[in-house]
């Protein structure tokens, strides 16, 4: 029998107070890992004495690639809002790619790994925006795609379920049965909402429109390599079951899912089996399909192949901006339309959020159409609302 004794040192203990960006460092930027020791608060009755010079290893092999003295903070003096003293090591000056950690040779105590390259944080925002695809409704999660403890097979999909979604208002009716699958599950429960997207779908959008460099098209989705970036393949997962909420006259039901609490309760999602059902059209829903569609037919126009898909969410997006403005110039704006028939999560939106959603949908819009009725809109009602009545108030 032949046994391998392991020492390296990358299997010591990693300190509760040796602190580094998990995240990593950029090559050329400030490299600091900071090192404390408590004083005041839950864990004062720890201690960590640091010794005077720690180094920086190689994760791989444990190659001591650099190391120096720390930096002792304020003279030794306690960090009031921590309740810590503190030091600093500065390993700015380091910047050679890979894995490394932070070791301090006194006490034999190390730092979480951390990577130094020219992009660590590619991983992390891949790694976030799995969270999507694991939200999928009516979707198989399967590896490669899915990593193993994480799979489940198509869900939703059963008899009376998101393919074949009934009217909460009228169950036992087969004309009402409408094809609303798609799109992500609520945070904390299998329902889908029209208005709780709106921001995320923005949020996302403008994150790709500002930074499109940052987003590949190889983060292992099922739509990799389609020679469009995965955010937007996710986010068309997104936008595809909106399309569905939305009815011909540019309506939108708010929400879908159960209407008892005890139905659809389990886990994983692929286990539920109980009906689900649509609620009313609202107001607010109509607007913030507006605001969101209008927004993403600008991205999606620029994409190769995606032109046609475009003008399907620019036309929509008009739809519902004529659904919503009937309302909005009668003052006849629906605040109370989420009853709670289905279950949970009021998503009402008050006179304030869907005048806030309007003039988002209006600024996007105007820039589709170059159609003077979005200006007007916005230059009639940019100022009663926050944060712009604010901004204006105050100066």
């Amino acid at each position: 029998v032949l046994f391998c004794l392991i020492t390296t040192t990358n299997f010591a203990q990693i300190s509760d107070f040796i602190h580094v960006d998990q995240f990593g460092y950029l090559l050329n930027a400030d490299k600091i890992a900071v090192i404390s020791n408590p004083q005041v608060g839950y864990n004062s009755n720890e201690s960590y004495i640091a010794g005077p010079t720690f180094e920086l290893r190689d994760f791989n092999n444990d190659t001591i690639v650099y190391s120096g003295a720390i930096d002792q903070w304020n003279n030794g003096n306690t960090h009031s809002s921590s309740g810590d003293q503190g030091w600093w090591f500065d390993f700015s000056d380091f910047n050679i790619p890979g894995n490394y950690y932070v070791y301090d040779p006194s006490t034999a105590n190390r730092s979480a790994s951390f990577s130094i390259n020219g992009n660590p944080y590619k991983e992390v925002l891949s790694a976030s925006m799995k969270m999507f695809y694991y939200n999928r409704c009516n979707f198989d999660k399967q590896m490669p795609h899915a990593s193993a403890g994480w799979t489940d097979g198509n869900n939703f999909d059963n008899d009376l379920q998101d393919f074949n979604c009934r009217d909460a208002y009228d169950q036992g009716n087969a004309a009402t049965e409408k094809d609303m699958s798609g799109g992500w599950f609520d945070a904390g429960d299998y329902n889908k909402y029209v208005t709780f997207a709106h921001n995320p779908v923005h949020d996302l959008l403008s994150s790709y429109e500002e930074h499109p460099t940052l987003f590949g098209d190889d983060w292992n989705l099922p739509e990799s390599g389609n020679g469009l970036a995965d955010i937007l393949d996710e986010l068309k997962w997104e936008l595809d079951f909106l399309l569905k909420m939305t009815n011909s006259d540019g309506s939108v039901h708010i929400k879908m899912g159960s209407v008892s609490f005890n139905e659809n309760e389990n886990a994983p999602p692929s286990a539920n089996v109980d009906p689900r059902y649509y609620a009313p059209t609202c107001s607010s829903a109509a607007i913030a399909n507006a605001s969101m569609f209008a927004h993403a037919a600008l991205i999606f126009a620029n994409e190769p192949g995606m032109s046609s898909y475009a003008t399907t969410l620019e036309t929509t997006a008009i739809n519902c901006w004529n659904n919503f403005i009937i309302d909005f110039d009668a003052n006849t704006l629906e605040t109370d339309c989420d009853d709670g028939l289905v279950k949970s999560g009021d998503a009402d939106r008050n006179e304030e959020e869907q005048k806030q959603m309007a003039l988002i949908a209006a600024i996007y819009l105007f820039d589709l159409t170059s159609d003077n009725t979005y200006r007007d809109f916005i230059t009639d009602h940019h100022d009663e609302v926050e944060p712009i009545s604010m901004t204006l108030l105050r100066s």
